[in-house]
């Protein structure tokens, strides 16, 4: 009788500790802190990729960056799409600094992103350098 007590504590004792590992592993364990992390990287990297003044081309080149979280063939985070090698030029490199619209841009893309349920905000997946200061914008390589 002993030996069946002190097993069923033991099975929930295991069961108490997979819940909690699997919380953590699955939960953010802070998302405001996250979502800091990710609003800085966007705008660092708008600082490398877009004019300043140009800001219908920050928002369009934040959109790349949450559509390719959103599309299975490419990284699943915000920040493994940025660190991708060879995708991202100006989140290694600025070629400004980080302006509090760069910031503003970043934060209310995500903001749009999550509350969409993290789905495309657009077709854009890919960009390059075009006319009149601005990138152009496709959803094909």
């Amino acid at each position: 009788m002993i030996e069946i007590e002190a097993s069923y504590k033991m099975r929930r004792i295991v069961i108490a500790l997979l819940i909690v590992v699997l919380n953590c592993q699955f939960a953010p364990a802070n998302s405001s802190a996250q979502k800091e992390i990710e609003v800085h990287a966007m705008a660092k990297t708008l600082a490398g990729e877009c004019y300043d003044d140009k800001e219908l081309d920050k928002h369009r080149v934040c959109e790349v960056i949450v559509n390719r979280v959103s599309n299975d063939k490419f990284a699943n985070t915000i920040l493994e799409v940025l660190e991708t090698s060879g995708a991202f030029n100006g989140y290694w490199k600025q070629s400004r600094p980080v302006s509090e619209n760069d910031y503003a841009v970043a934060e209310q893309t995500l903001e749009d992103w999550y509350d969409g349920g993290c789905k495309p905000l657009s077709e854009w997946l890919f960009f390059s350098k075009g006319p009149n200061r601005e990138n152009v914008f496709r959803s094909e390589f």
